[in-house]
């Protein structure tokens, strides 16, 4: 693994110890040869409580969807696990913010562009919505574990982006996905 790539992964690792997920704990780091630009895990905004107790509470548009739950029963488990949902999928009803979105913000927050800079993910190929926003952003490279991609929507996306990607442990930069 290169020397960069072991120190942006482990941070990745790092930062998803902080993730307040329930579903799943993704850390992400944005750097180019200035340094660290900005980095992020995915968890919901710091005012909003866990999903699983923000589905609980009186008056949430989404309470209904739970009238047939015991509220025990879901403490500690992603609401869209209970309701049977696949993962990646009616994210509408997730509260969290994408560690991707996170790290973009939080560089914005502190006045630091990430045009041209790199992403690294210790998870695989962005959301079609993070992947967008990393466009929009200027990230010019992406750096994860697998090229696995929830939907051919991201495939797509990065295919006709100016985005360049590789593996963690891999020196080969692509233009286009490869298949998982």
């Amino acid at each position: 693994m290169l020397l960069t790539d072991n120190l942006f992964y482990n941070m990745c690792q790092e930062l998803k110890s902080g993730s307040r997920c329930l579903s799943r704990q993704i850390g992400a780091v944005i750097a180019n040869k200035g340094g660290i630009k900005g980095v992020g895990c995915n968890t919901p905004p710091d005012c909003l409580p866990s999903c699983d107790q923000l589905y609980l509470e009186e008056g949430h548009p989404i309470q209904k969807a739970y009238e047939h739950y015991d509220g025990a029963a879901l403490v500690g488990t992603c609401p869209r696990k209970v309701l049977g949902y696949k993962s990646g999928t009616h994210l509408e009803m997730c509260p969290a913010v994408h560690a991707e979105r996170n790290a973009i913000l939080n560089a914005g927050i502190n006045g630091r562009s990430v045009n041209g800079c790199i992403l690294y993910m210790d998870e695989s190929v962005p959301c079609p919505h993070c992947l967008i926003e990393m466009i929009q952003a200027g990230i010019s490279y992406i750096v994860v574990s697998t090229f696995k991609c929830y939907d051919e929507k991201s495939r797509y996306i990065f295919n006709k982006s100016h985005m360049k990607i590789r593996l963690f442990n891999d020196y080969v930069w692509h233009d286009t996905l490869p298949k998982d």
